[in-house]
């Protein structure tokens, strides 16, 4: 939570994956966020092969 608080979305971005659905969900509305939390794990595999 620090780096969020330490950091400007332009100088922090971050991808988050909750395949399980009940953990990140409260994040979702952070600007920091690339897209919103994934929680698909294709999807997941898929954003991490492009780098996000």
């Amino acid at each position: 939570m620090s780096l969020l608080y330490k950091n400007h979305p332009e100088e922090l971005r971050l991808l988050l994956i909750d395949p399980k659905m009940v953990e990140l969900a409260p994040y979702n509305d952070l600007p920091h966020l690339v897209s919103p939390v994934i929680t698909d794990v294709k999807a997941a595999t898929q954003s991490l092969k492009m780098g996000c």
